[in-house]
């Protein structure tokens, strides 16, 4: 609940707008469809999300976020100061 509270205190004070995607965030989303089209594959694609294990789920997010930020880095410059 407390989460909430504070996405709701941001959107209030107008700091909860979602930015659009950069083009390297669109193709880093774009770049996870194999993976995450491999695990669900992995694991019964007649299956609706809903009757997936908590386990499951949970390496569903592994796999996408994985995907996502290994690609992202890959199109991110060495030379970024930070």
């Amino acid at each position: 609940m407390r989460c909430q509270d504070i996405h709701l205190q941001r959107l209030k004070a107008g700091g909860g707008v979602v930015i659009d995607p950069t083009h390297n965030e669109k193709a880093a989303m774009e770049a996870v469809l194999p993976s995450l089209g491999e695990y669900v594959a992995s694991i019964g694609m007649d299956r609706s999300l809903a009757s997936y294990t908590r386990e499951e789920v949970l390496q569903l997010v592994d796999v996408v976020l994985t995907a996502y930020f290994d690609n992202l880095r890959e199109r991110t410059p060495d030379d970024v100061p930070f």
